[in-house]
Order: C-alpha cells, then sequence, then structure tokens
C-alpha cells in the first residue's frame, strides 16, 4: 500500500524520513525521536510492520499521534 499524506503520494525518501524515528532513538535523542515517530504513526502512517512500529513506540511513550 502506498503511503498518502494530505491527499498526496510521498516519495520514498518522504517515507524514509518519517521511519528516521528509530535512528533517534536509538541514539536517545527524545525531541527528534517524537517528532518523527509522531509523523510516521500518524501524518505518514504507512499500513504495514514499520508503520505499526512507529504507532507502538508513540503508545509506550505516552506521544500524541496527528490525525
Amino acid at each position: 500500500m502506498v503511503a498518502k499524506a494530505r491527499g498526496r503520494r510521498l516519495t520514498s525518501s518522504q517515507r524514509a524520513s518519517a521511519l528516521f524515528h528509530l535512528w533517534h532513538n536509538l541514539q536517545d535523542i527524545a525531541a527528534e525521536a517524537e517528532k518523527h515517530m509522531t509523523l510516521a504513526a500518524g501524518t505518514y502512517r504507512m499500513d504495514h510492520f514499520m508503520g505499526k512500529i512507529a504507532t507502538l513506540h508513540c503508545e509506550l511513550r505516552g506521544w500524541k499521534i496527528p490525525q
């Protein structure tokens, strides 16, 4: 399934950028991790494993997921 945000298709670069949260999470950069994870779980949500991982991270940390 191709991820869409606000009625447009996302490029591979945009999807990868949203999932970059994992790197920030591993580096313990909390503010950047939250920014990227909430984007990946909400605005740029993908209906597959990586999208679900972003959602899980947000839920576990209590971060609000944008709609």
